[in-house]
C-alpha cells in the first residue's frame, strides 16, 4: 500500500471515463495491529472504501498567524502520515464547479464513513487525517482543510468595559435564576460553542439547536422565541415574527434535517442566527436588550441589504 497511488485504488471505469480528480477522504483507525482484510474494496454507491495499511501522503494548511481581523496567512505544506491502518473513502470530484462542490462529496462521503460505523464499528473511522483532491492525470493534490476561519468572520470584538461587563451581568443572572433555566442556558452555551468549530450546515444547525435548547424546551413551536425577541424590542409577538422571520430559520432547519436538502448556508445566515440568539439569552437572564439582531439586518458582515428569504433559500 505504502508505495500505492490514488490511480490504483479506483474502479477501472473512472479510469477510462470522463473522471479527471477524485476526493480522498482519509481516517486513522483505533486498531494497533492491521486486521487481515482482502484486498476487495467496497463500493458504496459513488464512493469507494479502501482500507489501508502504511503511510500516506498529503497536502495540509496551516494557519501561521493572525496580524489582523482580516489577515490571515495560509501555507500549504506536504506531510505524512505516521504508519497506521487506513480507512480512505474516494468519490469523484467536479473541478469546474470547485468549492461549490465540497458541500455535495462531503455529504456523500461523511454517509458512508457513518454508514461503516454503524455497522462495522466507530473504530475504524476513529480519526480523521485529511481531505485531499487528486488530479488524476498528474498526481497533483488539492487540500480541503477543517474549518479554518478568518477573525473577520466573526465581527468586531466588543472589548469595551461597557460589554465585558455585561459577561459577569449575565453570570450573575445566570446564577440567580431556577434550576430549569439555569440547565437550558448552558445546554443552549454548549451548543453556540460547538458551532464556533463548524461551517456550513453544521453550524447552522447546531446554532438553531442553541435557540431550541434556550426558548424552545417543551415545544417546536417558535412562539416563545418570538414573545422573548418581543418583550426585547418593545414590539408585539406578531410584528417580532414577520421582523426577525425565526420561522423562516427553522423551516430551513426542517428542510436540511427533515427532507435531506443540501444547501448552502452564507456567513451572514449563521452571524444572524448568532444575533438572534443573544438577543433571546438576555431578554431569559432578563438583562437589557442591546438590539444585536436588528442591528445585523441593518448591517450584515458580507452582503447588503440583509434578505432573510434568499438567505434561507426561500427564493
Amino acid at each position: 500500500m505504502e508505495s500505492s497511488s490514488v490511480n490504483d485504488l479506483l474502479p477501472p471505469e473512472w479510469m477510462t471515463g470522463s473522471v479527471t480528480h477524485v476526493w480522498l477522504a482519509a481516517y486513522r483507525s483505533a486498531l494497533k495491529v492491521a486486521p487481515a482484510i482482502g484486498a476487495t474494496p467496497i463500493d458504496v454507491g459513488s464512493v469507494r472504501v479502501v482500507f489501508a495499511d502504511g503511510e500516506l501522503t498529503y497536502q495540509a494548511l496551516d494557519a501561521v498567524g493572525t496580524p489582523g481581523l482580516d489577515v490571515m496567512e495560509i501555507r500549504p505544506e506536504m506531510r505524512t502520515t505516521p504508519r497506521a491502518f487506513y480507512t480512505l473513502f474516494l468519490s469523484q470530484f467536479d473541478p469546474t464547479a470547485g468549492v461549490n462542490d465540497e458541500p455535495r462529496v462531503r455529504a456523500l462521503i461523511g454517509a458512508t464513513v457513518g454508514l461503516v460505523a454503524a455497522i462495522n464499528g466507530g473504530a475504524l473511522v476513529f480519526e480523521r487525517a485529511f481531505d485531499n483532491v487528486v488530479e488524476l492525470a498528474t498526481g497533483q493534490l488539492t487540500v480541503f482543510s477543517d474549518v479554518l476561519r478568518t477573525p473577520v468572520a466573526y465581527g468586531k470584538p466588543r472589548f469595551s468595559a461597557t460589554h465585558l461587563a455585561v459577561v459577569d451581568d449575565a453570570a450573575k443572572a445566570l446564577d440567580r435564576s431556577d434550576a430549569p433555566v439555569q440547565a437550558r442556558v448552558r445546554l443552549a452555551l454548549h451548543w453556540i460553542h460547538q458551532a464556533l468549530h463548524d461551517d456550513m450546515q453544521d453550524e447552522f444547525i447546531k446554532l438553531w439547536v442553541a435557540v431550541e435548547a434556550l426558548a424552545m424546551p417543551d415545544t417546536t413551536n417558535v412562539r416563545p422565541v418570538n414573545d422573548l425577541l418581543a418583550s426585547g424590542y418593545a414590539i408585539p409577538s406578531q410584528d417580532a415574527a414577520k421582523r426577525f422571520g425565526v420561522g423562516k430559520l427553522q423551516g430551513l432547519r426542517s428542510r436540511i434535517l427533515h427532507k435531506g436538502e443540501q444547501l448552502p448556508i452564507h456567513a451572514d445566515l449563521t452571524n444572524y442566527v448568532r444575533c438572534v440568539f443573544t438577543d433571546v439569552l438576555l431578554e431569559t437572564l432578563g438583562l437589557p436588550a442591546q438590539g444585536r439582531a436588528d442591528a445585523y439586518m441593518q448591517a450584515p458582515a458580507f452582503s447588503s441589504p440583509f434578505d432573510l428569504d434568499a438567505l434561507t433559500h426561500l427564493k
